[in-house]
């Protein structure tokens, strides 16, 4: 599956209080109050080695964010700026996500430039999904701000320090983009991606080649060779004699009281969409060779003996590949969210992004080492 948008707008992500990002907005009964700690969160890093973890391959947290004075512009982009304030906490992020004892004499100039382009990246996204919000008229609530700021715990804050995000306002603005990134797809593709029209979605996956077909199978067990093959030939005899007008539910009635799959019917009740490579070579291949709402011959495997029913893709349902990775949305909302991802992409490139001299200048192994 490709990279989705969700993945995209967490990437403070990193950050594990991030990791639920453009969930519900829902008000809390009780907002958790906001701990005392100490140091000072609102402003840039007080001169005290402690907030700066030690033990990430990264030693001199201080020395870094001095390479340049916080409020230096990096980037522009449209009426936007980055300043180095805000860029600062990017990359010493992208520097952990590659690895925390990462050793200065790997950090060659391409590796260098390369993490500096995805961290670039990373901020322009955030513009775009604030670009994109002003197209559409969409904005945060004062309820929304609230809530966000609610959620906000002093055990956040000592998380967000081990990642060295030294500002509470930056971290806001991250938490509130991402919802702001939700409100925006769901003004655009609707909850879930539901307002994605089939042909679009089809447009957008049909590169990953889909099958969806119902399956009856009668196991094949030592010693009973050619008992299954009887069953499996007769229930065939039963579905091709069918003279009714819904070929489909004939079909599916068969299956839940015959099929041996039971796992997949419970998973699965209205069929497998699945790729290759989810499937036994021979099953994807009979499938394949089936038109829409054809049916198969007997199909041997190492399970038994399958007879295939093809069926048009249902975007509403979720792959089989997303059931592996514990990963359940429908291929309609992970098409709207690929789309999505595009539209922040053109957003960002039409945002027609300039880099200062002074983010030329920047070197990492210098910086950070």
């Amino acid at each position: 599956m490709k990279k989705i948008i969700a993945a995209i707008l967490c990437v403070a992500m990193l950050l594990p209080v991030l990791a639920g990002c453009g969930g519900s907005m829902e008000e809390p009964e009780e907002p958790p109050p906001v701990e005392e700690t100490n140091g000072t969160y609102n402003e840039y890093p007080p001169d005290d080695p402690t907030v700066w973890p030690s033990d990430w391959g990264l030693p001199d947290m201080n020395a870094a964010f001095a390479a340049f004075a916080p409020d230096t512009v990096m980037i522009t982009a449209g009426d936007f700026t980055v300043t180095w304030g805000e860029l600062f906490f990017y990359l010493r992020a992208e520097l952990t996500s590659m690895g925390g004892g990462l050793m200065p004499d790997l950090m060659d100039e391409v590796v260098s430039r390369f993490a500096i382009q995805n961290v670039a990246d990373i901020v322009l996204t955030y513009r775009a999904v604030e670009h994109g919000a002003r197209l559409h008229g969409v904005e945060l609530s004062a309820e929304d701000i609230d809530i966000i700021r609610q959620m906000i715990t002093g055990e956040d804050v000592e998380t967000l320090r081990q990642f060295g995000l030294y500002s509470m306002e930056l971290y806001e603005y991250i938490m509130q983009t991402s919802h702001l990134a939700q409100l925006l797809f769901e003004e655009m593709y609707g909850p879930e991606g539901s307002g994605l029209s089939d042909e679009a979605a089809f447009a957008l996956t049909e590169s990953d080649e889909y099958l969806m077909a119902m399956h009856i199978l009668v196991m094949r067990e030592d010693g009973d060779e050619g008992e299954a093959q009887a069953e499996a030939e007769e229930m065939l005899a039963r579905l091709q004699n069918y003279d009714g007008d819904d070929f489909t539910a004939y079909f599916a009635e068969l299956m839940f009281e015959y099929s041996a799959d039971q796992g997949g019917l419970l998973s699965y009740p209205n069929g497998y969409l699945f790729q290759w490579g989810n499937m036994v070579p021979e099953f994807y291949a009979g499938t394949r060779a089936l038109e829409i709402g054809g049916l198969s011959g007997l199909i041997g495997t190492t399970f038994g003996y399958h007879i295939i029913h093809r069926l048009p893709i249902d975007y509403d349902e979720i792959p089989f590949s997303y059931f592996q990775q514990h990963h359940m949305v429908t291929l309609r909302h992970s098409a709207a969210m690929m789309s999505f991802e595009l539209d922040l992409q053109n957003w960002a490139s039409g945002l027609d992004a300039r880099f200062s001299a002074e983010y030329e200048q920047i070197d990492l192994v210098e910086i950070f080492w």
